[in-house]
């Protein structure tokens, strides 16, 4: 049925555009590296004033960097599998963790078209949140999972490892990027999709090497800084040595993140240092930079605002490959080549998280960002209106008083959205999942 859908949708795009895709060997290569965790004001380019990320910003500067860019969830597996088919985490029945959802077979991927037109795809994570046990690895002829998970997790893969922080780690960068490059090196085929995860920035001081430990010394958080820093001399290393490989001379890097970190923005939010539980900026807000090595995309900074889930649409129009039909996202690709024109992405957009027992939901405009937390969380109210461009601080910088209007409009937009997009009851990657505990999840309303 998906080799049906994405013949139906080639020859869709040839009667409507009048011309056909660019012939695989004409393509390039595709690297989409996924920098776990990493906020975008933490960045120089983003205008951070500590010099966290200097080979990060020349690349910006290179190349194509978004200012505006924003997840589909504060956590990584709906975030992730909302990127790669352009559909929102609810359409693809990704809500928890704990360990969760699995994608079903029957959603197209991103890898999976890729292929379909001739790529050789391969991906390896350090995140076990998206080892292939979740199905996020349809369309890979090979994808490398973490080979320690969380302890969530070994009832459904016994051959892996129980990560002890201290005793065993995740996957570090380096040994992430050379497992990339080997495999890049070792496959013949071209062009070649490559998607990698590193866990650095999630992980702080554990992942650190010695000559990126107490770099920001006078920050709170300066672990994660420090993370950011070595990360950013990591990627662009990885960037270096694969264009020096024959054969990837003409590649197309995607540098982002699935989400953000709270750290100390939210003093009095509970749960609001780490991810997955808010809905706001600092949790939500990405950043991605798309460099061409071959100049093609030229240099720009685009202030238009993004999501996430519009990458994949974005990644095929470049390559000149048809997009699926019915796919939640917009090609942004238009953005770059008229940064003035009008937005690609509609008025109002939205997010959600179902984390560990969160359940909340937000619409995103460009001055507010409303939000009903549905599940009685300690220091917001149950409905909240955020000013965009202020640290969001629950009840303290909640402007629901006073914005009746606003908040009344966004509300309705949610009601008819929610109706158009209802939730997909999710595939629980346990087995054993039981009947009963599918039942509790629709009666707290978790699932339809």
């Amino acid at each position: 049925m998906k080799e049906l859908g994405i013949l139906g949708a080639t020859l869709s795009w040839l009667v409507f555009s009048g011309q056909a895709p660019l012939h695989c060997a004409a393509r390039p290569n595709v690297a989409l590296i996924i920098i776990d965790t990493l906020r975008a004001d933490k960045l120089g380019c983003y205008g951070f004033t500590e010099n966290t990320s200097p080979e990060l910003d020349r690349l910006a500067e290179r190349g194509i960097q978004f200012t505006k860019v924003y997840a589909q969830c504060s956590w990584t597996r709906p975030s992730v599998g909302s990127m790669l088919t352009s559909l929102y985490p609810r359409s693809i029945g990704l809500y928890r963790g704990n360990p969760g959802e699995k994608l079903d077979d029957s959603f197209l991927t991103l890898p999976e078209i890729l292929k379909s037109y001739g790529y050789s795809t391969f991906g390896v994570t350090a995140n076990p949140t998206i080892n292939s046990i979740f199905n996020l690895d349809q369309g890979f002829d090979e994808y490398i999972d973490s080979d320690v998970v969380w302890n969530c997790m070994l009832d459904l893969d016994h051959s892996k490892l129980e990560y002890r922080p201290e005793v065993v780690p995740l996957p570090d960068s380096a040994r992430i990027f050379r497992t990339a490059l080997d495999r890049a090196k070792a496959v013949s085929k071209r062009p070649m999709y490559v998607q990698i995860n590193v866990m650095e920035v999630h992980e702080g001081w554990r992942l650190i090497r010695p000559e990126f430990k107490n770099c920001f010394t006078n920050h709170a958080f300066h672990w994660y800084l420090d993370a950011i820093r070595q990360m950013s001399f990591d990627v662009n290393r990885f960037v270096a040595e694969l264009l020096s490989m024959p054969g990837f001379e003409d590649t197309l890097f995607v540098i982002t993140s699935d989400h953000g970190q709270g750290l100390d923005d939210h003093p009095h939010v509970a749960n609001s240092q780490d991810h997955g539980y808010l809905l706001y900026e600092s949790q939500l807000s990405v950043p991605l930079i798309l460099f061409h090595s071959s100049g093609a995309l030229g240099r720009k900074k685009i202030d238009q605002p993004v999501r996430l889930m519009d990458l994949m649409p974005t990644i095929l129009e470049y390559l000149g490959i048809p997009r699926p039909d019915d796919l939640h996202g917009t090609s942004f690709l238009k953005s770059i080549s008229a940064p003035d024109s009008s937005p690609v992405v509609p008025e109002y957009f939205i997010s959600e998280t179902y984390f560990q027992g969160s359940n909340k939901i937000a619409v995103h405009s460009d001055q507010w960002r409303y939000i009903e937390n549905r599940d009685g969380q300690e220091g917001v109210n149950k409905l909240e209106l955020q000013p965009i461009g202020v640290k969001e601080d629950g009840m303290l910088t909640d402007k629901i008083r006073g914005n009746e209007g606003i908040h009344g409009e966004l509300r309705r937009y949610l009601e008819s959205w929610e109706l158009f997009f209802p939730r997909l009851e999710g595939i629980p990657a346990d087995p054993e999942f039981r009947e009963e505990e599918i039942k509790q999840l629709k009666a707290l309303g978790y699932l339809d």
